[in-house]
Order: C-alpha cells, then structure tokens, then sequence
C-alpha cells in the first residue's frame, strides 16, 4: 500500500497505529540496545495483535475479529515470527 508523503489521511489506521505505539511504548520506555528495542517492538505487536481490544473491531482484539469472520490467516504474526526475528 503507497501513499503520497505528507498526506496523513490517505492513512489513517497507521498514524493511529504509531500514535497508540508512541504513547504505550515510545515515551515510557528507555531502550538499551537495538535488540531491546526488537524484542519491545514485538512484545508489543503480539499484545496489540492478539490480546488489545479495538473499539472499531465490536472491542474484539484483531486476532479473535479475523477468526470470528472466517479469514484465511495462513501465516499470522504470533510467536513464530517473534522468534525469527
């Protein structure tokens, strides 16, 4: 997905999706090194992913919303990707 620079609304659920990151991890947290910061990022991911409800999603977390309308997730970003990384 490409948008033009500097035009935020053609992208609205990622600057909300950096916002929520900036605010829950960004400025509460000091990071050591950058496998600190890899394995913050992911920890974060997998909870925003699987466990965060979203009021846009019937405050379901995107995971259980997916599953609940039957979309093929052949390869979801879990736990086998926070380890190849």
């Amino acid at each position: 997905e490409f948008t033009l620079p500097a035009t935020p609304q053609q992208n609205a659920h990622i600057e909300s999706y950096h916002s929520i990151l900036e605010s829950a991890v960004c400025q509460r947290m000091e990071f050591e090194n950058l496998e600190n910061v890899r394995d913050i990022m992911n920890r974060f991911r997998e909870f925003y992913n699987f466990n965060r409800i979203h009021g846009g999603l019937g405050y379901k977390s995107p995971y259980k919303y997916l599953l609940q309308r039957n979309v093929d997730m052949k390869n979801p970003i879990h736990e086998a990707d926070l380890q190849n990384n």
